[in-house]
């Protein structure tokens, strides 16, 4: 990896070995393969002082990310770019208009002191000033009443009204967390109309009884056809991470969660 001298990063991550994975997992990864590429930046803490943490200058360091990335990830390589950090986002924005970004928030918002991150309404604000392609947010957002309490009357739910309120600003939702391990919950917020759903488990929860769509029968066929390639065998790993789930949750797959 070539090293700028007016950047210390670069040396940094080569010496974690993160360079080398990344640019493996650029040119190696099929084209056909989004990307949602999260990009870690500490936040200031409540109650905290930020002169007393060692940051990276972050223009120096949404730079060096941003070099490997033009340098090794191919033409129709399909990324995403997102951050918790506003910080972060702006810069994304700021200096580069090839991939889409979007804000994480959600789980972090009773300890830092950025207001855009306290709520799922104030992040789709931010978003929407910042012209980002949407949200991605904790599930658990979606899974509460007005008041902001855990609820499992679908009725009393915000998710419906936050899928509409982003829609009309024109963002897409996505969520992540851990409410999308239970089918049930996914089920819920696909009829609510999520954009997307991050999660674990993938195989289990995406399992039908009726005939896979043109999508699934294409990307299972293309996902089969690589793992070939590579000589990796899809069912040992399927099997492996499906034992370790079942080991790990106390809830079966019935149980709606809220859903």
């Amino acid at each position: 990896v070539q090293q700028r001298a007016t950047s210390p990063f670069p040396a940094l991550l080569t010496q974690l070995g993160v360079v080398s994975s990344s640019v493996q997992l650029l040119e190696y990864t099929p084209e056909w393969l989004g990307l949602n590429i999260e990009i870690k930046y500490p936040m200031d803490r409540k109650h905290e002082w930020r002169s007393f943490e060692p940051f990276y200058d972050i223009n120096r360091y949404i730079d060096d990310i941003l070099e490997q990335i033009f340098t090794h990830a191919r033409d129709k390589q399909r990324i995403v770019f997102s951050a918790f950090s506003c910080d972060v986002i702006i810069a994304l924005m700021a200096k580069q208009a090839r991939y889409p970004v979007c804000f994480l928030t959600g789980e972090i918002a009773e300890e830092v002191s950025d207001f855009r991150c306290n709520s799922l309404a104030a992040a789709i604000s931010f978003a929407e000033s910042e012209h980002l392609l949407g949200v991605v947010s904790n599930s658990s957002s979606l899974f509460v009443d007005k008041d902001g309490k855990a609820t499992q009357d679908v009725d009393e739910m915000v998710g419906p009204a936050c899928l509409s309120r982003a829609k009309k600003k024109g963002l897409v939702l996505w969520t992540w967390g851990d409410m999308n391990s239970f089918a049930g919950n996914v089920e819920l917020q696909r009829k609510w109309g999520v954009d997307a759903v991050i999660c674990d488990n993938i195989q289990k929860l995406t399992r039908k009884e009726k005939k896979a769509s043109v999508f699934e029968e294409e990307f299972s066929k293309k996902l089969g056809d690589y793992m070939d390639s590579v000589g990796l065998d899809l069912d040992q790993i399927v099997e492996k991470g499906e034992s370790f789930y079942e080991r790990a949750s106390p809830v079966s797959e019935d149980n709606d969660q809220g859903g």
